[in-house]
């Protein structure tokens, strides 16, 4: 798990899990992990409740390649894997005005990478919407698929939960122990009522639905993001789960996020 927090007082907050400290203050990312209303419409189709929904976003300094090619050297990088094959989605697109995805929303939303962001030329997106596979093996094959495609100077974000890497970096990632961990990310944000709201980003790719709990008061925060955590964790054991369900001594209710703002499925307390 990686935490995206924005500072909650004065004093950085100090995480209950791992006690670490909370970043500089960034812009809120887009909405849908960087999915633009266009995007977003055409790619709401087909997953259902507790489906898995996997994206990732290769981008080039050079300008895409042919269909045909990508889908070949993603189907090929699962496979050198050793992973089974997945039904993956590989669409190559230039970047260009035409691009249904807000690049500036994106690139203020990343910890680095921005500047290769700006300066792409094209784009291969690789993305898995469907049941989730044992071992979480349909993030593992939307990752190799990109590793397949991507040259050494690419930058592959992870639009659930906008991190971006490169090649070497996302390969080093998924031979971490903590990879699936990682996989989930956790932002608290201030909003104009000074009320917390935090939220995870990319439950969705282990077909589960991201929480959110909002209206927190500044000094309540350490004591209800731990609260947040457990829910977060009961969640995990629980697996799928919409509102109304009762989890970790909780009543989860729908989100106050709007559907575009999630990847797929989303729930509060």
């Amino acid at each position: 798990m990686k935490h995206r927090l924005l500072p909650l007082a004065p004093v950085a907050l100090i995480l209950a899990c791992g006690g670490g400290r909370a970043p500089a203050p960034k812009p809120a990312g887009p909405p849908g992990g960087g999915l633009s209303a266009q995007l977003a419409e055409a790619t709401r189709a087909g997953p259902g409740p507790g489906d898995a929904v996997v994206t990732q976003a290769v981008f080039l300094a050079a300008p895409p390649p042919a269909a045909a090619a990508a889908a070949q050297a993603a189907t090929d990088a699962v496979g050198a894997a050793g992973l089974p094959a997945v039904p993956l989605s590989v669409v190559p697109a230039p970047v260009d005005a035409a691009l249904p995805l807000d690049l500036g929303a994106l690139a203020a939303a990343l910890d680095a990478h921005a500047d290769a962001l700006g300066a792409a030329r094209g784009v291969v997106f690789v993305r898995y919407q469907g049941r989730p596979l044992p071992a979480d093996a349909q993030v593992r094959a939307a990752a190799h698929a990109a590793l397949g495609v991507a040259p050494p100077d690419a930058v592959i974000v992870d639009l659930a939960t906008r991190v971006a890497r490169t090649p070497a970096e996302l390969a080093a990632h998924l031979d971490a122990p903590s990879w699936r961990a990682d996989q989930v990310t956790l932002e608290a944000t201030r909003g104009a009522d000074d009320t917390i709201t935090f939220a995870t980003h990319g439950m969705a790719k282990l077909g589960l639905p991201d929480l959110e709990q909002t209206g927190v008061p500044p000094g309540e925060a350490r004591a209800a993001f731990a609260r947040f955590q457990f829910v977060w964790h009961a969640l995990q054991a629980h697996g799928h789960a919409a509102p109304g369900a009762s989890v970790g001594g909780v009543t989860l209710r729908p989100c106050a996020r709007p559907p575009e703002a999630v990847d797929h499925e989303c729930v509060a307390f």
